[in-house]
């Protein structure tokens, strides 16, 4: 049986304008980005085009996907990133459908850019972990101040009429330390098309904080997150994500997401060394 490729991750940026301490690119041991270049060169985006396109004509491939990503992506600017865009639509289209997505931390995201991702037909799918308590507890500048008010402007800008089809949706990268309650609410305030949530990178050698458990819910709204073990608890892999692509059909079936979305984790797989999940 032929094996094949159909999704690509391009890390088109080397460098991000947030410091988020549970980055596993940037905060962690491995430090060897600082070597590697700031953006990818067109002519390594020219080949990755090409190599696509060849494989998916060779497997006969419907459609491909492909996630443009960073560090933060948005940091090529507008010009950087038409040219990119061009190069993948003009080399892959004639031959399969190309599935284009942008994942972003927001704070670059403008109208200028929404009109070209609109353009070129490029979903946005956007971090945030929660409300600004959640999300100020990661996700910040350099100099610690917050980023939450430009998610949201990020996110209030992909819900304008002309611009609501390009929101992909929000990923959330969970910490038991946060109200799963308020996280909850928060993200769905925004009216996302779907959500995810990640957990953040762990090891063998780096376990999860607290060695991350879920209590199995007896009834609506009594799992919780907790830390250590738990004779009911239910421990997740790392690197295991949660996706919800209609939030809004559970909170209006009176679904407590403490009980709806935590008991959704209930892997016993052990996880994977060295696994990390994409941010």
């Amino acid at each position: 049986m032929s094996t094949y490729v159909s999704q690509y991750v391009l890390k088109v940026c080397g460098r991000c304008d947030l410091a988020c301490d549970h980055c596993y690119v940037y905060e962690h041991a491995d430090q060897s980005w600082r070597r590697k270049p700031k953006v990818m060169a067109e002519e390594t985006v020219g080949q990755a085009a090409k190599r696509i396109s060849e494989h998916a004509q060779r497997h006969f491939l419907a459609g491909v996907s492909v996630v443009l990503h960073g560090g933060e992506p948005l940091l090529l600017g507008r010009e950087r990133l038409r040219s990119l865009l061009f190069t993948l639509r003009s080399v892959i289209d004639p031959v399969t459908r190309l599935g284009l997505t942008v994942h972003t931390n927001g704070v670059q995201l403008d109208e200028g850019l929404c009109d070209l991702f609109t353009a070129y037909g490029v979903q946005v799918g956007v971090s945030l972990d929660g409300d600004r308590t959640a999300n100020d507890r990661h996700r910040r500048f350099a100099d610690g101040r917050s980023s939450h008010p430009q998610v949201l402007r990020a996110l209030a800008l992909l819900r304008r009429p002309e611009y609501r089809h390009l929101y992909a949706g929000i990923l959330c990268t969970v910490d038991v330390a946060n109200d799963p309650l308020a996280v909850y609410e928060a993200v769905l305030a925004q009216a996302p098309p779907r959500f995810d949530l990640l957990l953040p990178h762990a090891t063998w050698d780096t376990r999860p904080p607290g060695g991350l458990t879920v209590t199995r819910p007896t009834q609506p709204g009594s799992g919780r997150f907790t830390s250590g073990g738990s004779r009911t608890g239910a421990r997740c892999p790392s690197g295991s994500s949660i996706s919800c692509s209609q939030p809004g059909k559970a909170a209006r079936a009176g679904v407590r997401p403490s009980a709806w979305m935590l008991s959704t984790f209930s892997s016993s797989t052990p996880m994977a060394a060295g696994s990390r999940p994409t941010r």
